[in-house]
């Protein structure tokens, strides 16, 4: 990893990566240009204190340190709550309206959130042929994940067109979090093992959108919620794991906020293991998929 990160910074820095439009069919392409929806995790961290949980504290230090390593795509900051307008720092709210018990709360069911999310990305972009990428954070790549499964398995009420380039899971539950079982919201109910919701996403392990997804999962040893058994499962069969070894300070929301340093990591790429005691940082390793289209 930290030989992709010398080859993309050695890249911004001759100006290789140019900002250009992208095709009508959107081919796949190594670009940092693409952009991206960053799609934060539940409403209630229990790791963090509340003036912690909105769109704009939640990837503040995300957003600047990609921009300084040449990102030049547009970020997508996505909150489902009432809570998460413009004035938070949101820039896109997928949360359910009107005025029921289920409307900008966190009993709104995660598949609902992930269908909603489709619609946005083909309404701002699919539908003109515009390729995206996206990040979730904790429960955010569970909806993250909703989005294209439900897309690619041509579900009821999903969008005709969805093109999703890259997609990265930080710390999410995908084998469920025995955190969830802590609260009884619809959320946390649909983040334990065994759901429902996590056995309709197993149906569909490594979703495609229209071009094909890349995905890659990120864990942690030291993340109690959600560890790498769930997070990063060989299960999911993405086709990029990477996994932190324990006792570096990489906790649940250190992998959002972790943006430099070097770290003792384990990566599966293609089905390759590999490992290094100095590999890029979470957000660095994040930045780095993003700019791959198919392989790191």
């Amino acid at each position: 990893m930290s030989t992709l990160r010398t080859v993309l910074a050695a890249a911004v820095a001759a100006g290789a990566l140019v900002a250009t439009p992208p095709s009508p069919a959107a081919a796949a392409d190594d670009t940092a240009d693409e952009p991206v929806y960053l799609v934060k995790g539940y409403g209630q961290d229990l790791t963090e204190p509340p003036s912690q949980w909105s769109c704009a504290t939640r990837w503040s230090k995300a957003i600047r340190a990609m921009r300084r390593r040449g990102w030049e795509g547009r970020f997508v900051r996505v909150g489902f709550y009432k809570q998460d307008t413009p004035a938070t720092g949101c820039d896109v709210n997928v949360g359910i309206p009107g005025s029921g018990e289920q409307a900008g709360t966190q009993e709104g069911p995660l598949r609902e959130l992930g269908r909603r999310l489709a619609w946005n990305i083909y309404n701002e972009h699919s539908h003109k042929g515009e390729s995206v990428d996206i990040v979730g954070h904790s429960m955010g790549g569970l909806v993250a994940r909703a989005a294209i499964a439900g897309y690619a398995r041509r579900e009821k009420g999903w969008p005709p067109k969805l093109l999703v380039e890259d997609a990265v899971t930080l710390g999410a539950p995908h084998g469920g979090s025995t955190l969830a079982r802590l609260c009884f919201t619809r959320q946390c109910k649909d983040m334990r093992a065994g759901s429902d919701f996590l056995r309709w996403l197993s149906r569909t392990p490594n979703p495609q959108a229209d071009g094909g997804t890349d995905w890659t999962l990120i864990a942690a040893e030291d993340d109690g919620v959600a560890g790498p058994g769930s997070a990063a499962p060989a299960g999911m069969r993405a086709r990029h794991r990477v996994i932190y070894a324990e006792d570096q300070d990489l906790g649940h929301s250190e992998l959002r906020k972790a943006v430099s340093g070097r770290y003792r990591m384990t990566f599966f790429n293609d089905g390759r293991r590999g490992s290094r005691p100095d590999g890029a940082s979470p957000i660095q390793a994040t930045q780095n998929s993003l700019f791959w289209a198919t392989r790191w």
